[in-house]
């Protein structure tokens, strides 16, 4: 039975790729909603793979196994419909965008997979800023753009649960400043958030911490928690990351 009302629940889950390679290893957790939860950890240590298989995107992958249970939204991990995963909202490290579209055609088709009506696209794109892009091609815009427009596209369905992937690298601190408004504003209004990021800066923003190492959770609680035990954010955060390195 799933924990009452958690918008993710895992239970001693593991997984391991076809080439052999453990990608997560005795996760257990759950994400509630109205929170925001920061997911850390050294390159390699398994965000990236966390945030692909809570949106769905590693089944199917050839040879991978995976053990353990847990439900996203109340479904069950494997087997989720492209209907029912667009529940949730996923922006992936390099933004999931097709560079040889405009802004306006990369909005339209995800709203259009999404089975959302046309006019969602150019709402968002006038909540972020976008207009002044929305005829370019993807692969003419900067690393921040894109970024920006990744986002804007990911809270297409105005999801309950926002998985995002490194979503401020590369972006000025006005685009910044943006996202994290839109972030808290989500979670203000019981939306659940899930940030992968190294930016202390980030850190400050969100609620709980999450912190991987090689596949394994190596610290779950506030983020407040790590500032009491360790003096200052950034201390903390930077211990987490040697405890990484040298874990078994």
């Amino acid at each position: 039975m799933s924990a009452p009302e958690a918008c993710v629940w895992l239970r001693e889950l593991a997984c391991r790729s076809g080439a052999g390679r453990q990608l997560l290893q005795g996760l257990s957790l759950s994400l509630w909603p109205g929170q925001v939860y920061l997911l850390y950890g050294a390159n390699g240590a398994g965000k990236s793979s966390l945030l692909k298989l809570l949106a769905g995107l590693l089944e199917g992958q050839a040879g991978l196994r995976m053990q353990g249970e847990g439900e996203v939204l109340g479904l069950p991990l494997w087997g989720r419909r492209a209907a029912q995963r667009a529940q949730l909202g996923y922006m992936p490290q390099q933004g999931g965008l097709y560079e040889e579209l405009s802004v306006a055609e990369n909005l339209h088709f995800r709203a259009e997979v999404l089975d959302l009506p046309a006019t969602s696209a150019l709402q968002q794109a006038q909540a972020h800023g976008l207009q002044s892009v929305w005829g370019q091609r993807v692969g003419q815009l900067s690393g921040g753009w894109r970024q920006r427009v990744a986002f804007a596209a990911s809270l297409l369905a105005t999801p309950r649960l926002l998985l995002l992937d490194e979503p401020t690298a590369g972006v000025d601190l006005e685009a910044k400043a943006q996202i994290w408004a839109r972030v808290q504003a989500l979670r203000a209004a019981g939306v659940c958030v899930l940030v992968s990021s190294h930016d202390s800066e980030d850190a400050l923003q969100c609620q709980q911490l999450l912190a991987l190492a090689q596949g394994r959770l190596c610290f779950q609680g506030p983020v407040q928690a790590l500032v009491a035990e360790y003096g200052s954010l950034g201390t903390g955060l930077r211990a987490l990351l040697r405890a990484g390195v040298q874990a078994p």
